[in-house]
């Protein structure tokens, strides 16, 4: 149908169908892939017509396949994910400046950061060597998204939303 021919609604709607169980058996997994292809087609759409509305649209699309890939317990591929979404939201932010793609860096880090501390929890039997560098990558996350968040506020002049999520950063 148009889902596999990359109509990016026609995605969007098998994923809500997939997660929702609505026409469908419930299935994150494939909702999951199905994210996957949304991510590739808004890529491509990216790629040929750069703007502010295709970048935002791919940026909100990565983190919701870093929350699936988390939630489905695979810290593997959400980390892969939140790492990818992060260096894009930091280009988009330098071509289209503004706040959004700031905020959209901080909440990338805060998520990583659980993403890296599932990691933990998934490889709880490993060696307190590796233990420990993971918990490490957990702090610098949150430290990046602090610093981030402190650009934010000073880029947007300490407005409400901007001190909000400040004040959530330093959880």
């Amino acid at each position: 149908g148009s889902a596999e021919a990359g109509c990016v609604e026609a995605i969007e709607n098998l994923i809500s169908m997939c997660e929702n169980g609505e026409g469908v058996p419930r299935d994150y997994h494939k909702a999951a892939e199905w994210r996957e292809k949304l991510i590739s087609e808004l890529k491509q759409r990216y790629e040929q017509l750069p703007c502010f509305n295709n970048a935002k649209l791919l940026i909100s699309a990565m983190s919701g396949l870093g929350r699936a890939y988390y939630d489905l317990l695979d810290q593997e591929h959400s980390v892969a994910i939140y790492r990818e979404m992060i260096t894009l939201a930091e280009k988009f932010d330098a071509d289209y400046p503004g706040e959004w793609f700031l905020k959209m860096q901080v909440f990338g880090y805060h998520d990583l950061a659980y993403a890296v501390k599932g990691q933990v929890r998934v490889e709880e039997q490993t060696p307190g060597k590796i233990l420990s560098l993971d918990i490490i990558g957990f702090i610098e996350c949150h430290y990046k998204a602090l610093k981030t968040a402190e650009k934010l506020n000073e880029k947007t002049k300490n407005d409400s939303q901007a001190r909000l999520i400040l004040a959530m950063s330093y959880y």
